[in-house]
């Protein structure tokens, strides 16, 4: 069940009074379960069109940002702007394993809405990661372009890079 329809139900046509009240008493939980839940829906759908697992996992971590941005904005943004944005945001959980990747892209969802409430040791953890495999890499253009490159500014997890 994806985010929407975890929101409305695949049933019924309003939500539930307890889902108001734990959207109003912890919202970050919610949170938590709506990106777990979007997650891997998204992954399952592309698992059964048979794509390798490093294919699914870059897509699905995609996929899961553009459905929060799509929700943030009110479909405000255009798809195809989202699609960049994702794209460039996911890097981070692109490296990881499925479900480590999914744990931390979790989290860093969260940490965007609610940074008091996110496992910040699971996000800093995938960024010290992310670092190791550029520097590993000798990528160290692109991890400084991560950094200092005013293009990338917009990008919230640039301000956890070690």
């Amino acid at each position: 069940m994806g985010l929407f329809s975890s929101l409305w139900g695949t049933k019924k046509e309003t939500l539930e009074e307890p889902f108001f009240k734990q959207c109003l008493s912890t919202p970050d939980l919610v949170l938590r379960n709506l990106v777990e839940e979007t997650y891997d829906e998204v992954w399952n759908n592309a698992k059964a069109k048979g794509l390798s697992d490093e294919t699914c996992c870059h897509g699905t971590n995609i996929r899961t940002i553009s459905f929060f941005y799509e929700a943030e904005s009110a479909f405000s943004i255009p798809s195809d702007k989202i699609a960049e944005i994702a794209k460039w945001e996911s890097c981070p959980f692109n490296i990881l394993p499925q479900q480590a990747g999914k744990i931390a892209l979790t989290e860093y969802i969260v940490w965007r809405q609610y940074p008091d409430k996110a496992d910040m040791k699971v996000v800093h953890s995938a960024m010290d990661n992310f670092v190791s495999h550029l520097k590993k890499n000798n990528s160290d253009e692109i991890l400084d372009g991560f950094r200092n490159d005013p293009f990338f500014s917009w990008i919230p997890w640039r301000k956890l890079l070690s």
